[in-house]
């Protein structure tokens, strides 16, 4: 039910996002139309479309603390992530997870889960992990303050652009592994590893993310929290021990998650198939791991080997660190088969040809075959100038061309020569005919 012109507006107010005298000339500008006062808010920088949205439907709290909420990013278990502004450091970010209070479920089991969670992030301090800044408590609720990471997770990256090169993919893992190794050593177990925990910056560093999983070596089972001996985890991801007995996750189960990881980053497929999480689980847990070569054939066979063994289904068989995995891998990095660099020049006068012929723009080309735009240009320029030069007469290929007409036209007239001075020795009646 659409609220009232007032009461929209006296939500805007109870918020303090805006001041008064802005909000009432506002609403004087564009009429009594709410839909229209929140498009106009939202474009002109005064709310963000989350808060626009969340005061239509009654909300009217933003602020915790010293934070202003500005988005939410992201739900998951019985968790909400929200982005927040810091109020007084206009470009300082964070994210704020909290309990999600929608959930009918968040009982002490949720509360001390998170609680955990807190102790655990708190011991990290790494680059490739997401950090904790602090924790903040309301008259309703607990946040936990983390940094806040601008870019995506590789679930969605991979979800636009399919799979991806082999040294990228590597760097990304290896990347992952870092930080895994760096939590195995604090005693963290991490449990839930996969590509949409895995958080990518705009400037290509990976940071493992949602440790609300994890546990700590030493402390027994999860039956304080009624997971003792249930399934925990992501099945496309998780290691087969781990499906049977969560209790049973290790260090080796994180490095099984982290190979199922570079097999969805290679080949852009679930590491293990099926119609539903039910049916995956099942397939799992009977049948043997899908080899990486079956779904990315021109991956390197050493890199294929290193993958499959990652998701052995014998935890024994897996390398036994997060460091060893880093040097197992690291050969990879500069693997770059692919790479438009290394393309021959047919290839490279196709796609000048497309453009130059109107069947494509230059930018569709750069971003579907990840060329960079001023390669590519350097592509066009030269395959411009080398068909000039091939049309020139006076010109380096032109003078070539000239060359060898004179060459030819030389050869012609000594073998003229020559064949009238044979006809100058035979004798009359032979040069007659007769």
């Amino acid at each position: 039910m659409q609220a009232t012109a007032s009461s929209f507006t006296d939500r805007i107010l109870a918020s303090k996002l805006i001041a008064a005298d802005t909000v009432h000339a506002a609403r004087k500008f564009v009429g009594d139309d709410d839909a229209a006062l929140a498009h106009y808010l939202v474009r002109e920088g005064l709310l963000t479309r989350f808060q626009a949205r969340q005061i239509r439907a009654g909300a009217t709290g933003f602020f915790v603390d010293k934070y202003v909420v500005v988005d939410c990013i992201g739900r998951g278990g019985n968790g909400i992530v929200y982005k927040a502004k810091h109020t007084m450091l206009a470009q300082r970010y964070v994210a704020l997870k909290t309990l999600d209070a929608r959930d009918l479920h968040s009982t002490d089991d949720s509360l001390a889960r998170f609680r955990r969670e807190i102790d655990i992030v708190s011991r990290l301090d790494h680059p490739n992990v997401v950090r904790a800044y602090d924790v903040l408590r309301t008259r309703t609720q607990m946040y936990l303050v983390l940094e806040y990471v601008e870019g995506r997770d590789l679930s969605s990256y991979v979800r636009e652009r399919g799979k991806l090169p082999v040294h990228e993919a590597v760097d990304y893992v290896i990347q992952a592994a870092r930080g895994l190794a760096f939590a195995h050593k604090c005693g963290i177990i991490h449990r839930d590893l996969k590509p949409g925990n895995l958080l990518l910056s705009r400037d290509g560093v990976v940071k493992l993310s949602d440790l609300g999983l994890a546990r700590i070596f030493g402390q027994g089972t999860d039956a304080e929290l009624t997971l003792d001996r249930g399934c925990i985890g992501t099945p496309e991801f998780m290691a087969p021990e781990q499906a049977e007995d969560s209790a049973r996750a290790d260090t080796r189960s994180d490095i099984y998650s982290l190979g199922a990881t570079l097999f969805h980053l290679l080949t852009a497929e679930l590491p293990v198939l099926g119609s539903n999480s039910i049916h995956r689980l099942q397939r799992l847990l009977v049948s043997p791991p899908r080899p990486l070569l079956e779904s990315r054939a021109d991956a390197p066979v050493a890199l294929a080997a290193v993958a499959d063994r990652l998701r052995a289904r014998d935890s024994a068989a897996r390398p036994a660190t997060a460091d060893e995995v880093i040097a197992l891998l690291e050969p990879f990095l500069h693997y770059r088969p692919d790479e438009p660099e290394a393309w021959d020049g047919p290839l490279k006068a196709s796609l000048v040809l497309d453009v130059l012929r109107g069947q494509t723009t230059a930018a569709a080309v750069c971003a579907q075959n990840r060329i960079a735009a001023d390669e590519f240009e350097r592509w066009r320029k030269r395959f411009v100038e080398a068909g000039a030069r091939a049309f020139d007469p006076h010109g380096v290929n032109g003078e070539a061309v000239n060359g060898m007409l004179r060459d030819l036209h030389a050869k012609i007239g000594a073998q003229a020569m020559e064949i009238e001075a044979l006809k100058a020795r035979l004798p009359a009646a032979e040069r007659n005919g007769s």
